[in-house]
Parts: structure tokens; C-alpha cells; sequence
């Protein structure tokens, strides 16, 4: 990076520029600020990376099933969920490309305003507000499939909800562009390290962006504490009435090696993308505080550099939960076979499981058809308890006749 002044890439005249304006458009990046810059670019590269090579695989799944899987026995976008999750990872990568086009910062050694910083921060708004959204409609479809299991199978109603995602952030994005075009006060302007909605259109901030950040991140804890009890067998909803349940100790009888394996599937997401915003949304709650009060944002630029990074990655860690916690998505499952091929033999029957029916609490509508998350029906239990019972002294009495 070029010296300049006070130790920054900008000339005198920029230097000026950036200090007499409370929304000015140009700033004077520091080598630290450049080092950390370079961190968040890294970051957005990785999740980047991480994407293309889940598309990819994506593609050698397709590949797979049309040569292997009877014609018609597949699709890849089978339930709601998948068409929600392609959704999520096409806008991990807009929201990381925003992160990558700080390169041409540090190379420079300055943000300004201008075409580029404008296509910055559209890119950063439209997939970090899209990112948001989308979790925000994942969290309350794993909570409606678990406690109300109707009508979620629709694949329409699915795409009509992600068109609307991406149809409500481009209006922001393109209304915000349109209505805002006075050069000195662009619509999005160096804040200050990159380019995104000015601190001038506080408005436009929360609507834009900062209300879906929070209220996703709101929701998500509020709709998975239930399911956490319901994960732990403390928890059973009434399979007529979604919004009547009750709460008890956990049944003696419950297994909970596949029940929590499924739990910690739907629980992952909210703690991962909880861990990734909530450092993000202190910081900008504190500088947008300090900006509404007329103050400068002091916030220390590390801290700034640390959280982005890790919000950065989320695209990793979607990636990530995706292959750990949700295999049968986007076709990784297991391929349908065909009628010539041999068929496979049957596993062999548990006997407890056979003979003990159970009250069905909820199921993901991404899993394969009956394997239903249940929980044992208190009534079933006893009944189940009196037939063993009475097996038990049949057979004592055939062992001892009565004389």
C-alpha cells in the first residue's frame, strides 16, 4: 500500500475529505485496517469455495440418479426444505462476493463512493438480508413440521415464498439505489471500511436489513426452546391440535439414539447462526446507537474485523450442517434402486418396537416417509405392562400345575 498521510494510502486532498463530513465519502484505510480487510476477503473466499463444491456435488448426485435410478423414482428438489436450502446457498454466495469486492479497498488503501462501492453494498444488502430471511423461513417450517405437520409438503407454496425473499430484498436494494441519487449523498457510501447503506438513511437500515438480522435471530430462539424440550422427551403436542401440549417427565421408555440425532439436527441451526449474529448484531446495534446520538463509532476496528470474519463463514457452516445433519437433502441419500436389481433383504423386526405403539409428536417432512419422531403413549405403555404381565403368570402357571 502507498504511504500517504498519517500513515494511510490518501492523499492530502482525501484525507481532508474524509475528516470534514459526518457522512463522508471517502475514508482512509489504515494498514491495519487493510490486514483485516484482507481476513474478511479470505473469509468470503472460503465460503465461496465451500458452495461451489456443494453445487458440484449436487451435480454429481444428478448425475448419479439419472444413470442409476428408475425414470421418474426422483427429484432434486423433493420437499419444501431443499428448495429452502438451495435458496440459502445461492445468497451465502452473493453475501460472500460482497465481502471478496473489498479487495480493490485494500489495494487502493481507500473507500469512496462511486459504481463499485454502490455494487458493494448490493450485494452485501441482498445477501445478507436474503441470508436472514431464509433462516428466518427454515426455523419456523422445522417448527410447523414438528408441532403442526400440515400442509408442508407443497413444493409451489415453497418456491412462491423464496420468490418473494428475493423479490422484497431486490425492491429494497433497487428503490433505495433509485430514490437516493444525490451525489453527495449516495444511498450507499464507505461505512467505513466497506461500502453499504449509508449511516444518513438510518430508516433504511432497519427495514433493509437490520429487522430481519434480529427478528430471525429472535424467532429461531424463541421456536427452538419447545423444540429442545421436545428433544429431550419432556414435551408432547397433541396431534390434532398443534397448539395444545403438555408438559411432563421424560418417559422411563423413550430411546433417544435416533430421537436426538434428529434433535440436534434441527437445533444445530439456530445455535450456529445465533453464535454468527449475535456478536454481529452488538456491534452494529452500538454504532448505530452512537451514529443516532450524533456521536462518532468508536467501535475498536478489531472487533469489527473479528466478528465480520466469522459471519463471513457462515457459508462454510451451512455447507457443513448441510452434509452432517441433513443427508437426504438435495439428493445425498441413498439412490432409488430398481426392479431389476436385486432386492434388498429386510432388517430384522424388533420385537418392543412392534408390539408398542406410540403418539407421533412431529416430523421434518424432509426425512423419508415413517420415520416419524414419536414418543410413547402413556396409555400404550401400560397396556403393553399389564400383557407382560399377564404372559409372565400364564407361563409360571404352566410351569407349576395345580395339583
Amino acid at each position: 500500500m502507498p504511504s500517504g498521510v498519517n500513515g494511510t494510502a490518501c492523499s492530502a486532498e482525501d484525507y481532508a475529505l474524509s475528516q470534514d463530513s459526518d457522512f463522508p465519502n471517502v475514508y482512509c484505510l489504515t494498514r491495519g485496517d487493510s490486514v483485516g480487510l484482507s481476513f474478511g476477503i479470505q473469509a468470503g473466499m472460503i465460503s465461496i469455495i465451500a458452495v461451489v463444491i456443494l453445487f458440484g456435488l449436487i451435480i454429481r448426485n444428478i448425475l448419479r440418479h439419472r444413470k442409476y435410478a428408475p425414470r421418474g423414482s426422483w427429484t432434486l428438489l423433493r420437499e419444501p426444505t431443499d428448495i429452502y436450502m438451495l435458496s440459502l446457498f445461492t445468497l451465502d454466495i452473493i453475501q460472500a462476493l460482497g465481502k471478496v469486492t473489498s479487495i480493490r479497498w485494500v489495494y487502493l488503501g481507500r473507500t469512496f463512493s462511486g459504481e463499485y462501492c454502490t455494487a458493494q453494498g448490493a450485494l452485501q444488502q441482498f445477501g445478507e438480508t436474503g441470508v436472514a430471511c431464509t433462516t428466518l423461513v427454515i426455523t419456523i417450517h422445522t417448527f410447523m413440521s414438528v408441532f403442526w405437520r400440515r400442509g408442508l409438503h407443497s413444493r409451489t407454496a415453497a418456491s412462491i415464498v423464496v420468490g418473494l425473499i428475493y423479490l422484497f430484498v431486490a425492491l429494497w436494494v433497487g428503490l433505495g439505489i433509485g430514490l437516493h441519487k444525490d451525489e453527495e449523498f449516495p444511498f450507499y457510501n464507505p461505512t467505513p471500511y466497506w461500502c453499504w447503506i449509508s449511516s444518513r438513511y438510518a430508516n433504511e437500515r432497519i427495514g433493509g436489513e437490520y429487522l430481519w438480522l434480529w427478528l430471525a435471530l429472535i424467532i429461531s430462539i424463541i421456536l427452538y426452546v419447545p423444540l429442545f424440550f421436545w428433544s429431550q422427551g419432556n414435551l408432547s403436542v397433541d396431534p390434532e391440535r398443534w397448539w395444545r401440549f403438555r408438559i411432563h417427565p421424560r418417559p422411563a421408555v423413550l430411546e433417544f439414539s435416533g430421537r436426538r440425532r434428529r434433535a440436534f439436527s434441527i437445533l444445530a441451526y439456530p445455535a450456529i447462526y445465533s453464535i454468527l449474529i449475535c456478536p454481529v448484531s452488538v456491534i452494529r446495534w452500538v454504532g448505530f446507537g452512537l451514529e443516532a446520538q450524533g456521536q462518532p463509532s468508536n467501535i475498536p476496528s478489531v472487533a469489527t474485523f473479528i466478528v465480520d470474519y466469522t459471519y463471513t463463514l457462515s457459508g462454510v457452516f451451512n455447507v457443513s450442517l448441510l452434509l452432517l445433519t441433513r443427508p437426504n437433502l438435495l439428493l445425498f441419500g441413498p439412490i432409488p434402486r430398481g426392479d431389476d436389481e436385486a432386492p434388498m433383504l429386510p432388517e430384522p423386526k424388533n420385537v418392543s418396537s412392534d408390539t408398542q405403539s406410540s403418539g407421533t409428536v412431529g416430523r421434518l417432512h424432509d426425512e423419508d416417509e415413517g420415520s416419524g419422531w414419536d414418543i410413547p403413549n402413556p396409555e400404550t405403555h401400560s397396556a403393553i405392562t399389564r400383557t407382560n404381565t399377564a404372559a409372565t403368570n400364564t407361563a409360571t402357571t404352566s410351569a407349576h400345575p395345580t395339583n
